[in-house]
């Protein structure tokens, strides 16, 4: 929800109709879970394959794991 009483719809598992001023755990999951290991998963394919990528990514999300962009300058890759 980060604060908007609104919880998110998209980039999800599943569709889904927000939920107002209500915690959706499930989401929350996801999205943990994508920023803990799904991500680095992904980061250490390109890299085993030596593929260049664009990060393309929202500020709030950079403040939140600055350690993905930190990683991704140092390997090269655009931010």
């Amino acid at each position: 929800m980060l604060g908007d009483g609104r919880s998110e719809t998209s980039l999800r598992e599943y569709p889904a109709e927000p939920d107002i001023n209500e915690r959706n755990y499930s989401a929350e999951s996801e999205f943990e879970y994508g920023s803990r290991r799904g991500w680095w998963r992904m980061f250490k394919l390109f890299n085993d394959y030596k593929m260049k990528f664009t990060l393309y990514a929202v500020g709030s999300a950079c403040e939140e794991q600055p350690e993905v962009v930190t990683r991704c300058v140092e390997e090269g890759h655009d931010v």
